[in-house]
């Protein structure tokens, strides 16, 4: 995405260009790639609001938005729209007739745009366009057929836990022979193959249900995220704020599951334990670690877990299993808070194995 704003910026003799696409919730517009702006900008602009300035003009198809730079500047507070840049223009993106994002251009000069010139930036803005509808496309295509695979040996795993079920059962009728015929060494013995069998299945249970049974969307995990939080402010009646500072939000598959299966279960426990009228879940990445946090204003929890109860101990199993690190705290008046923490680099070696 750097090299291609690089090449629009040239054609189009701007200084600088940032590409943008609307959040899962529609209501901000989050940076995916930056080309001649200070990383400090980069950062500060990296979720703005669809009704800010020239960008939310240009949102939604509203058309094409042209303005000099005093206005972010007084906005921004950057010295680069008062001494690099002296106009922006901001063009609407569509993929497949339906608004996807905005591409703004930096130019050190004021700026006048005749037809021919509009024409000229808006069809950079279509190149744009269609370079991230084609990475959004192939994405879908690859998660699809990802699952489609874990489908097909979930049906495996389940073909192999009937055959199970049907040993154990074999084997629980003998058992009740030899018990009423008074065998207890052959009684013995077929309890310790009911064991013994019962613990495969259990096995294969829990890896179908972690790995190949797990439904996520299929737009990848912030709209899976969203639509969790969603769903539980809608179900529960408590008020949930979500904000994902990781605009380009893409893991692995597997990553995505545990995250998610994580985040899932923080909530549950806030529904049932916490008493909450409030909670947020906040996503960022600093410096190559991921963190995902839970917080709610509740009475706090119980972190000792009961017989029966094995919320927490899977929470952290699963943090395990992609290199990271759980970790919850809670006060009697302070709520409680999760925070699950991992490593790019920790993606990185897990995806070599």
């Amino acid at each position: 995405m750097e090299e291609l704003l690089a090449s629009v910026c040239r054609a189009a003799e701007a200084c600088a260009a940032i590409a943008r696409v609307f959040s899962p919730n529609d209501a901000e517009l989050q940076t995916v790639g930056a080309y001649g702006v200070p990383p400090d900008l980069v950062k500060q602009e990296s979720i703005v609001d669809c009704n800010c300035g020239v960008c939310g003009k240009a949102a939604y198809g509203r058309g094409i938005g042209i303005a000099d730079s005093a206005g972010c500047a007084a906005q921004r507070g950057m010295s680069f729209f008062k001494d690099a840049c002296r106009s922006v223009v901001a063009l609407p993106m569509e993929w497949h007739g339906q608004p996807i994002g905005v591409l703004s251009l930096f130019f050190a000069e004021p700026l006048v745009l005749d037809d021919a010139g509009t024409r000229k930036l808006c069809a950079y803005a279509d190149l744009v366009s269609v370079a991230l509808g084609n990475l959004r496309q192939n994405r879908e295509k690859y998660r699809n057929d990802l699952m489609a695979e874990r489908q097909s040996l979930a049906n495996e795993i389940h073909d192999s836990l009937s055959q199970t079920l049907v040993y154990a059962r074999m084997r629980l009728n003998m058992l009740s022979e030899v018990l009423y015929a008074g065998d207890d060494s052959a009684a013995l013995k077929y309890t310790r193959d009911i064991d013994e069998v019962l613990k495969g299945g259990q096995k294969e249970i829990r890896e179908l249900i972690t790995h190949f049974r797990a439904h996520i969307d299929h737009m990848g995990l912030q709209y899976a995220l969203q639509s969790l939080a969603d769903e539980f402010q809608e179900r529960t009646g408590i008020e949930i704020e979500y904000v994902n500072r990781v605009p380009d939000l893409i893991l692995p598959v597997e990553y995505e599951l545990h995250v998610f299966h994580v985040v899932r279960e923080a909530f549950a426990n806030i529904a049932k334990h916490s008493g909450a009228s409030k909670a947020k879940l906040t996503v960022e990445c600093d410096e190559g670690e991921y963190r995902f946090s839970v917080e709610d204003n509740g009475s706090g929890c119980n972190l000792i877990e009961e017989d029966g109860h094995y919320g927490l101990s899977i929470m952290r199993e699963r943090a395990h299993r992609i290199g990271g690190v759980l970790l919850v705290r809670s006060g009697q008046h302070s709520g409680t808070q999760v925070h699950l923490r991992f490593r790019i680099s920790d993606i990185g070696t897990e995806q070599q194995r």
